[in-house]
């Protein structure tokens, strides 16, 4: 069981980044995503690393980390959030990138709910900032 849920996230993975145009293609990607039945993305963005929740359970992908072994968090700037966003749609950055530009904002970590097409961020000291996205066709 445990091998298919990894399987049907690295598959949703490949076929959400063949879709995903260079602008504006997060909703590709998250479409790819939900149609495989991945309910949720949580990604730390201190760490890069994700879950992906499935309805049989969930599955764990690890990255590289952005902050070092012990590392204060930014203050929370709503403005650098929402122009790393911009940047994201505009094709300007790869994730990577937005990842950092995320974390020097102040974003501890974001969740991607894929039924509610919504992507909500979340600062150290309570902050939130939720935008969303919108409903696509894969072809």
């Amino acid at each position: 069981m445990t091998t298919n849920l990894v399987e049907t996230v690295q598959q949703a993975q490949r076929r959400g980044a063949a879709a995903r145009p260079r602008v504006n293609g997060f909703p590709y990607y998250a479409e790819a995503l939900r149609v495989a039945g991945i309910t949720a993305v949580e990604t730390s963005v201190a760490t890069g690393g994700s879950i992906y929740h499935l309805a049989d359970g969930a599955v764990a992908q690890t990255s590289d980390p952005i902050a070092g072994s012990v590392s204060a968090v930014p203050d929370w700037d709503e403005a650098a959030l929402i122009a790393a966003i911009r940047a994201d749609q505009a094709g300007q950055t790869t994730f990577a990138d937005f990842l950092a530009d995320s974390w020097k904002a102040g974003v501890i970590r974001f969740r991607v709910d894929l039924t509610d097409h919504t992507c909500t961020y979340f600062g150290a000291a309570g902050h939130r900032y939720v935008e969303a996205f919108p409903t696509v066709a894969l072809d």
